[in-house]
């Protein structure tokens, strides 16, 4: 459904023209998005002190400020964040000498501050621009205030409940304790800042004259909601869906679609890469006879993990794209042979799915997994310039290549690759990437006219036939692992 909703969103807009927008964005708006993450991110470490508070628990401010930090990078990348992140919660704030019933606690109070903070964030929205979102959903405005108003008495009523009460029975057999109302307002006031500095990083990126500020606080809040109940990895491609829809013709699909890839980029992609290098900062710096270093020892396998997901997911995306004019006038200036190109392109699809295979072997600190992400991502660094000067995506690879090189000792568990068993939910998230990448094949290619003949079509300008090889080739060896899996 998402796959048919941008496509339909997405008909007249064309590959060419995103890549320009993405270009095209001011230096200044980049830099002020990235101001505001910080801003979001600093504010979403005071959800675990809130939560801390709240059980009545003493964790060192650094240890919060990493936990949090780390834990909501994760989380914001690859979605289930009560899971995700609870993870990072447990391990850590466990190995500060929080009990786990009460790291429990830390990790539903954060939930519920998140959706409770949502909740008044999307009333604000909806309120303050109920026509211009009524507009836009093709309903009534006073409809949409009823609704806004249901959803901050909601809320009233939690707050009532929190100055009245200590406690509340769910279901006869539990008790969730309330928090004082001076810490719930608190906690609230803290949510909708984090909530606004994270909206505002989408809206600083944005082109001029684009969606009236309270219509895209509503569907911005609307589109959050509608990533996390998906369960897709960070919500990837609804979010994007609610938000094309938001803005209608008020803003230039190519330069809304620019956007959201640079605030997928900046918001979700940049804050793992810095968590990670933070987590092996410390413990290089500290070691890990000292409390900071054994935390790092404890996160940064999980950190890697996910940054090994990311670069294979992006070797594959890179692999369905087209490399742009200048990347090909520097291949012809430098007189790359044909024959490599195009086995570049082919092997670096492959290393994508071969990064993100092991990802669960890095996770589970498998020295084989080390290895062969250390290997791949290296053989795809070295590839990715006759593969399309792609420097961005060789830095990134370089950069996994270092951080895991600099954590090597943490990979310390003897087994074989081939005895590792995916779970269907890798699985089934292995085959949601390469649907997705089919469907970006088909948008940056949509202008081909698709035939047998593509299949044995080898030129430095066949780029779709090239793409269509890798991804078929993706396919299938990702089917054959799965039905061996099975």
């Amino acid at each position: 459904m998402i796959g048919v909703s941008l496509r339909r969103l997405l008909a007249e807009v064309h590959y060419a023209d995103v890549l320009a927008a993405v270009v095209a964005t001011p230096s200044p708006k980049i830099a002020g998005a990235v101001i505001a993450t910080a801003f979001s991110y600093l504010a979403l470490t005071r959800y675990d002190a809130s939560a801390l508070r709240y059980v009545g628990a003493k964790v060192g401010a650094r240890t919060v400020v990493l936990t949090s930090f780390v834990a909501y990078a994760l989380s914001n990348t690859i979605g289930l964040g009560p899971l995700s992140g609870g993870v990072v919660r447990m391990r850590l704030y466990s190995a500060a000498g929080v009990p786990p019933p009460q790291v429990a606690r830390v990790i539903v109070f954060n939930a519920a501050a998140f959706g409770l903070g949502m909740l008044f964030f999307g009333a604000a929205g909806l309120l303050w621009g109920a026509h211009d979102v009524a507009v836009a959903l093709h309903t009534h405005g006073w409809v949409l205030r009823v609704l806004a108003a249901a959803m901050l008495l909601v809320l009233s009523g939690f707050l009532w409940l929190c100055v009245r009460r200590r406690s509340i029975s769910i279901g006869g057999f539990w008790d969730l304790q309330l928090p004082p109302a001076e810490l719930a307002l608190r906690q609230l006031a803290i949510s909708a800042v984090e909530l606004a500095a994270s909206a505002f990083v989408l809206w600083l990126l944005l082109p001029p004259g684009h969606i009236p500020l309270a219509a895209f606080i509503a569907f911005y809040a609307i589109a959050i909601t509608a990533g996390i109940v998906s369960h897709i990895p960070g919500g990837v491609g609804v979010f994007e869906t609610v938000m094309l829809l938001a803005a209608g013709n008020d803003v230039p699909r190519n330069a809304m679609l620019g956007a959201l890839l640079l605030n997928r980029g900046i918001y979700y992609l940049l804050p793992l890469v810095v968590a990670t290098g933070a987590l092996i900062f410390y413990e290089l710096r500290t070691g890990v006879v000292a409390p900071m270093g054994r935390l790092a020892v404890r996160l940064s396998p999980s950190l890697l993990a996910a940054l090994t997901l990311v670069a294979g997911i992006w070797l594959i995306v890179s692999g369905v794209t087209p490399f742009s004019d200048d990347a090909r006038e520097m291949l012809v200036t430098l007189h790359v042979p044909l024959p490599l190109i195009e086995a570049s392109h082919f092997i670096g699809s492959v290393a994508g799915l071969g990064l993100i295979l092991v990802a669960r072997g890095i996770l589970h600190r498998l020295d084989v997994a080390w290895w062969m992400a250390s290997g791949l991502s290296l053989i795809a660094a070295v590839l990715a310039l006759p593969k399309g000067i792609a420097l961005h995506e060789a830095e990134l690879l370089l950069s996994l290549l270092v951080l895991l090189v600099i954590s090597r000792r943490q990979f310390d568990r003897r087994s074989s690759f081939l005895a590792q068993h995916l779970e269907p939910e890798w699985l089934v998230a292995l085959g949601g990437v390469i649907v997705a990448c089919a469907w970006v094949l088909y948008f940056a290619f949509k202008e081909v006219d698709y035939s047998s003949r593509l299949w044995w079509q080898f030129e430095l300008d066949g780029q779709a036939p090239r793409s269509l090889r890798a991804l078929t080739a993706v396919a299938l060896l990702a089917l054959g692992y799965g039905l061996w899996q099975l």
